[in-house]
């Protein structure tokens, strides 16, 4: 039968989610994929079938049981087997990979992981793992790729031990923090209701037109097909028509901003939240600025849990033009801890209040640790169609060893392409003035 826990709210609004989606669009799912040349494929297999043995959230199915949504986990069948295919047969991995998403949008009756090697005609192998987004997060691939790799090389070396202490689970994990889960986050969701209720923070997109319009007198926008208004986040779910802009931090830059954060003692994060504060403010005309973020939500009894602990924060900035930068910067600390005291796990709450729509940006940081120390192939500053957003304005940052990578990911019913090009020179000149030039004051920023 197998066990059944009752869902956390993050993982009742996945499913609400994935039922929204059209009968041609593709669920949240992550993937991992690697190349290599050398290849156990019967030791990979072993390993593979270890890993979703060893943890019930990669078994995890989501019925629907007298009008209830539970998580049930399943026992171990050949669903989950890793499958086998070769380039002499298929002649490339995308058209199943991209069939096989479309099929994991099953939320019900799963599975949720669904594993790939490729055997390439050169005797190189490609393996591929997709996993949907309502059994794992971005943390959570991180684990996923240890225990495969310790599972693997435990195989080959004949020196796997196996575990004598049995591991704590996802449903566990839910069931011994139900209060937290539930009742805490009941309290939560009130208490941002009552503190965003005036709407001081809410966006006019028709703002932003006039502003870029204003601030660069050589370009020439055309605001005429931009239809944003009256939108829901539900539209956007159904219509995800976006596109993206992706910038580097060129080197000089890079330094200039490492010199800053040491002689400063400032984080990234906290240097950037600054400047997107800034740049609302001076797009929207709004000094009252509230950026979304996810939060990967891990504490020390759920470090090495598989399972999609993420939440929302919500960072709420009144910007004045008498503060400091420091001041600034140290506030933007202070409402991201706030943010992550009162984490938010399901927002649909907060429809009426049209959050996902007229708030000013939606702002995802993965910091140097995160990103596991690589460098990144510095590239020629690019546009990407046919992106999904289901945001009106993104901005996901990558910090890595070398540069900054910086993706623009917007829908176009609210920008176009020179809108966001424009956005982001308006973002580097403030960048630049805050950690070159070293204004002290936040009013030298605004532009």
């Amino acid at each position: 039968m197998g066990n059944i826990y009752r869902i956390s709210p993050r993982q009742k609004e996945d499913w609400e989610y994935n039922y929204k989606l059209g009968e041609t669009q593709s669920p949240r799912v992550m993937s991992i994929e690697v190349e290599l040349k050398n290849l156990d494929v019967d030791a990979f297999t072993k390993a593979y079938k270890m890993l979703i043995l060893e943890n019930e959230s990669l078994r995890t199915m989501f019925p629907v049981i007298k009008g209830q949504i539970f998580q049930k986990v399943s026992k171990y069948n050949s669903e989950f087997d890793l499958i086998h295919l070769k380039e002499s047969e298929i002649k490339t991995l995308k058209g199943v990979l991209k069939t096989t998403i479309l099929k994991m949008k099953n939320i019900v009756n799963g599975p949720h992981i669904r594993g790939f090697i490729y055997e390439k005609i050169d005797s190189t192998y490609i393996v591929c793992i997709l996993i949907h987004h309502i059994v794992s997060d971005y943390w959570s691939i991180r684990i996923i790729k240890r225990k495969l790799i310790n599972n693997y090389n435990g195989i080959i070396n004949n020196i796997f031990i196996p575990q004598t202490e049995i591991q704590k689970q996802l449903g566990e994990y839910i069931t011994t923090n139900y209060g937290y889960f539930h009742k805490s986050h009941d309290q939560i969701i009130k208490n941002w209701i009552e503190r965003l209720s005036n709407k001081q923070w809410q966006i006019n997109f028709d703002d932003i037109y006039i502003s870029l319009t204003r601030r660069a007198k050589d370009k020439i926008f055309d605001f005429s097909g931009l239809n944003w208004q009256g939108l829901t986040e539900d539209d956007m779910i159904r219509n995800p028509n976006g596109e993206s802009y992706i910038y580097y931090l060129d080197k000089q830059n890079y330094q200039h901003l490492n010199v800053y954060k040491l002689s400063n003692r400032k984080s990234t994060n906290n240097i950037l939240l600054a400047c997107l504060n800034i740049l609302g403010v001076t797009l929207t005309g709004n000094h009252v600025i509230l950026i979304q973020t996810h939060f990967m939500n891990r504490n020390d009894s759920s470090l090495d849990i598989i399972g999609n602990f993420i939440g929302k924060i919500l960072m709420l900035n009144r910007i004045t033009d008498s503060q400091t930068v420091n001041e600034l910067i140290e506030q933007c600390n202070l409402s991201f801890f706030d943010g992550a005291s009162k984490i938010i796990y399901n927002s649909s709450s907060f429809s009426n209040l049209e959050i996902a729509t007229r708030c000013f940006l939606f702002y995802n940081f993965i910091s140097k640790e995160m990103s596991e120390g690589m460098d990144v192939n510095i590239q020629q500053h690019h546009f990407l169609s046919g992106v999904r957003a289901e945001s009106p304005l993104v901005c996901k940052v990558l910090e890595s060893n070398n540069t900054i990578k910086f993706e623009w990911t917007y829908h176009l019913c609210f920008f176009s392409r020179s809108a966001i090009e424009t956005i982001t020179i308006i973002f580097m000149d403030i960048f630049y003035k805050l950690i070159v030039k070293k204004e002290p004051l936040v009013k030298n920023l605004l532009f």
